[in-house]
């Protein structure tokens, strides 16, 4: 089979930024290229990265930038005042229509791709917001749309022929027909010859019990919820922390009298995760009871 997977708002692979997405995709698709398939991958292009990649025999990627002829940085702050609420809607307002643009250019060029490329399938984030699976619609082409979190358009669901889901319950009822519950899952082949012992070594955890956190410092991660666990807690116990931004925590650790608790690896490749992993003897997932943790418990198991 030959396959399009449109998934524009994560770069693939990733260059430190939307590392959990650019990793999914990238896992997915070498998924698909063992089982013999030619996979297209139209993904979002960051500063210094080229136009065109091929990731690997079976796996290419396209990418656009997401203000199309330039990058746009994401998740810097803002100058504008959260009091300025006029300010704010209006600059939501200008996304929103940018955003339309920005949309309808991508969906014209995976028009044209199906028209001059035999593609068997056609796979997008929710993310996507439909622009593979509309235009896979009129060329009757089977779509697939992942829904990764609630961030999703009806409309790709009533084109999309399956819908790919963690749960049931982010997706209106009228839709439940099309549902393929899928998981998330691990490489355990990555995990086979993981040395946890090395990283022990390393950090000086050799012979302690070591909780091993690995993510980032989203709030409904819940992150900053081990720094009152390891107050309460009387025995001695290290908190390795890996992954982006986790550093910030290092300051009220200090506060609270228990930064000697923790070690701070900050962010490590993709691939030496497992070693981290395999140094653990508990690994925690602390999300916080909020609506978004709720329904996306599933990811970290």
């Amino acid at each position: 089979m030959k396959v399009l997977y449109v998934a524009p708002d994560v770069p693939v692979p990733h260059t430190g930024e939307f590392l959990g997405g650019s990793t999914h995709v990238l896992k997915v698709a070498g998924s698909l290229a063992k089982r013999g398939c030619e996979v297209l991958i139209i993904s979002r292009r960051m500063l210094k990265q080229s136009k065109y990649e091929r990731i690997s025999e079976k796996i290419e990627t396209r990418r656009f930038y997401r203000g199309l002829i330039f990058p746009v940085e994401e998740g810097r702050k803002s100058n504008i005042r959260k009091s300025d609420t006029r300010k704010n809607k209006i600059i939501s307002k200008i996304k929103n229509i940018y955003f339309i643009f920005y949309h309808t250019i991508l969906s014209f060029y995976v028009f044209v791709l199906l028209l001059v490329q035999d593609f068997d399938l056609v796979i997008e984030r929710n993310s996507a917001k439909g622009i593979g699976v509309f235009p896979a619609k009129i060329f009757g082409i089977k779509s697939v749309v992942e829904v990764i979190d609630p961030e999703f358009s009806r409309i790709q669901l009533r084109f999309a022929d399956r819908i790919l889901a963690y749960t049931k319950r982010i997706i209106p009822e009228k839709f439940h027909a099309k549902i393929v519950l899928t998981h998330a899952g691990v490489d355990a082949e990555e995990f086979a010859d993981a040395d946890g012992n090395e990283v022990r070594d390393k950090y000086g955890l050799s012979g302690k019990k070591v909780v091993v956190y690995a993510g980032e410092l989203s709030e409904w991660h819940g992150a900053g919820t081990l720094l009152s666990v390891a107050e309460r807690l009387s025995e001695e116990v290290k908190f390795l922390m890996v992954g982006k931004r986790l550093s910030e925590l290092r300051g009220e650790a200090e506060r609270r009298g228990v930064a000697d608790k923790f070690v701070f690896a900050g962010f490590v490749p993709h691939g030496e995760v497992p070693k981290f992993i395999s140094a653990a003897d508990v690994c925690v997932a602390p999300y916080k009871p909020n609506e978004k943790a709720k329904l996306l418990f599933p990811i970290k198991n």
